[in-house]
């Protein structure tokens, strides 16, 4: 398989720990999405998984990214090419790594993993970072149940987050949204 052809699969970190969700966690958009990335990589579909968020909210006893790979584990996981990085708190970041480590790790595309309320603005912010290759993204929505009080901020960051950017506000953003992550709020 040559490198135009290898894919990187993203799920983006979705709040994944149980605490503070109604229903199920199988059934949580945070562990189903993660859960769509362990079938590409089993079914073959993708060569690569990246495990990103830097996440520990106050609400959880775990890191976002220990249940994340908690997810893999129970999954069960079969790709060895499972990056796990313990960096980026909001979107925007996490979506710049992967394609980089996509650049960098000769993978051609990068397939971004993420929930109905995230998808509209995983799409504005691949659109606005400048790429430098030929590195293709593409954005798939896996379907869960999401945490209650995420749904108004998700809705709110749909039509807020294009403002921001365009005025130019997106490295304040991220400051202020690391800022609440690293106080373990989301």
């Amino acid at each position: 398989m040559n490198t135009t052809e290898k894919l990187l699969c993203l799920p983006l970190s979705k709040s994944v720990w149980p605490e503070g969700r109604i229903g199920p966690w199988q059934l949580q958009d945070g562990y189903r999405i993660v859960k769509k990335a362990v079938e590409l990589a089993n079914d073959k579909k993708s060569d690569g998984t990246l495990l990103l968020t830097a996440t520990k909210p106050k609400d959880s006893i775990k890191s976002e990214l220990d249940y994340m790979f908690e997810v893999t584990a129970i999954e069960d996981l079969k790709s060895s090419h499972l990056y796990v990085t313990s960096k980026c708190f909001d979107t925007p970041s996490q979506i710049d790594y992967a394609i980089k480590l996509a650049d960098l790790s000769g993978y051609g595309k990068l397939l971004i993993l993420c929930s109905p309320l995230h998808y509209l603005r995983v799409k504005w912010i691949v659109a606005r970072i400048p790429i430098d290759s030929d590195l293709k993204i593409s954005c798939k929505v896996v379907f869960g149940i999401p945490r209650p009080k995420e749904v108004v901020t998700d809705i709110i960051l749909t039509f807020i987050y294009p403002i921001i950017d365009t005025l130019g506000l997106d490295t304040w953003f991220r400051s202020w949204t690391e800022k609440r992550r690293l106080d373990g709020l989301l």
